[in-house]
Parts: structure tokens; sequence; C-alpha cells
């Protein structure tokens, strides 16, 4: 190595430039390359197109980087600053790279699982409307226990005639029959079905008479109430009853009576 000359002491920089370009063009690697890149702009109009008809699969086609060593060569002063070497290609499909970007994209994954909040099982629970409270005052009154909630559904054209004369609570939409006892299912499942007498407190809080019946139809039933239902409750406008309100029913025993059997109903 010689010694480090001068600022003056240096040829120009042109002069640098065309012994670099001399050394290049007499390699024999450079010089196929040329023709190459040549060959393939003539054939395809690009020299980009030469770098994708490479004999090597897609997944594996590389970046060709032409190295510039900057050490100071004593012996060629045309190329003191810069020496030609032969071009490193870097395989893009190469196992090691490919581990290293699988090992990271675990990592980010990983990350932001961690930086996730953890997920809350939420479970949905039917919540039964209580019966609201001036009703509550009123069984009270009546020494009433056992409160439970029926039935929720919209009123249909056949509730409110007084052909039908009668309120009809469906299976499928009656939430618990725990309301009735033992001997009450027994009375409803007998072939003299003449139903069970019950008392109705509509939503103008009048007490009114009904039965409470059980009618089989094909391979299911359906409960209803019936008795002064027409006459007292929907032919009463001050219930306000039409087709389809949601109304709800609620009911519970008249310990005062003999443990009767009563119902509520009411609306939004």
């Amino acid at each position: 190595m010689s010694e480090e000359l001068s600022e003056s002491e240096l040829p120009p920089v042109e002069t640098i430039v065309k012994g670099f370009l001399k050394r290049a063009s007499e390699d024999p690697g450079v010089a196929k390359l040329k023709r190459e890149l040549e060959l393939s702009k003539k054939k395809n109009g690009s020299t980009l197109d030469f770098f994708y008809s490479l004999s090597m699969p897609k997944q594996n086609r590389s970046v060709i980087i032409a190295q510039v060593d900057k050490t100071t060569d004593s012996s060629e002063e045309d190329t003191r600053s810069f020496k030609w070497t032969q071009p490193v290609v870097f395989d893009k499909g190469s196992s090691s790279t490919l581990s290293s970007l699988e090992k990271d994209e675990k990592q980010e994954e990983q990350r932001k699982e961690q930086s996730e909040p953890p997920r809350q099982l939420v479970l949905e629970v039917e919540v039964e409307p209580p019966m609201p409270e001036r009703f509550r005052a009123t069984v009270e009154s009546m020494n009433g226990s056992e409160v439970r909630f029926v039935i929720e559904k919209a009123l249909t054209k056949t509730d409110l005639t007084q052909q039908n004369n009668r309120l009809s609570l469906p299976k499928k939409q009656i939430k618990t029959d725990s309301f009735l006892t033992s001997e009450d299912k027994d009375i409803l499942d007998a072939k003299a079905n003449n139903g069970i007498k019950a008392l109705l407190v509509t939503p103008r809080e009048k007490s009114v008479r009904v039965k409470f019946t059980k009618w089989r139809m094909n391979n299911t039933f359906v409960y209803n109430i019936i008795g002064d239902w027409f006459k007292e409750v929907v032919d009463d406008a001050d219930n306000r009853l039409e087709v389809g309100k949601m109304v709800r029913l609620w009911s519970f025993r008249d310990m005062s009576q003999n443990s009767q059997l009563c119902f509520v109903l009411d609306y939004d």
C-alpha cells in the first residue's frame, strides 16, 4: 500500500472514472453480462426482462449487486479510488432467509396477541320482566304469593273478536308452566275439561272472573283464557287492547281464596 497522497497529487475524477470503465470492460464476466443484456433488450425490448428470464425457479430469483471496493491500489493510478470485483448474488429463496422471515412473522403475531385484551365470554341470559309496582300492591292486598312470569305476546285478531272470546297462550311461547299445580294439570288433562276458575287483573286494575283451559290441537296444545274475556276485558275501551300490541301476563296465587289461580295482564 503506497503512502497517502496529498489532494494536489490525486488524478482528476474523469481519469479515475475512465480507468474504472476500462477495467470493467476488460472483465470477461462483465462482457458476458453486457452481451446477454443487449440480447435481451433486442428480444424483449427491455433490459429488465433479462433478470426475469434467468434459468432459476421464480421463488429463487436473485438480486445481483455489483460490489465496489473503495480501497486504494498503489500500483494503478487510474483506478486508485476503486477496485472492480465480481458480482455477488444473494438468493432471496434461501432457507436461512425464509427461516428468518417466518421467525419475524411469528414474533409479530405473538406481539399482537399479547397486546390485544383477553376475550371475555358473555352469556346472554334472558331476564324475565318484573311485575310493575302498581300491580304488586294489588297482589299484596289480595294476600297473593308465588308470582310467575307466564308469557309475552302480540295480540292477534282472533284474541280480540267476540266470536272467539279467548286469549290464546301458545305452548311454545309459554315461559313456564310452574304456575300450575299437579292438581291443576290433572284437571286440564281430563277428558271432561271444563277449565279452572281463575281471576284476571286487567291493565286498568279491574278484577275479572275468567277460566283457564287447555285445548288440544293435533300433536300439540294451547292454553286459553276464556269466560268474560271479551265482555270485561276486550270490550272495555279503558284497556286499549288492539291487534299487534305486546302484552305480558303474570300469575300468582290468592292465598285468601284457597290458593286460587290469578293473572295480571299489562303492556308497556
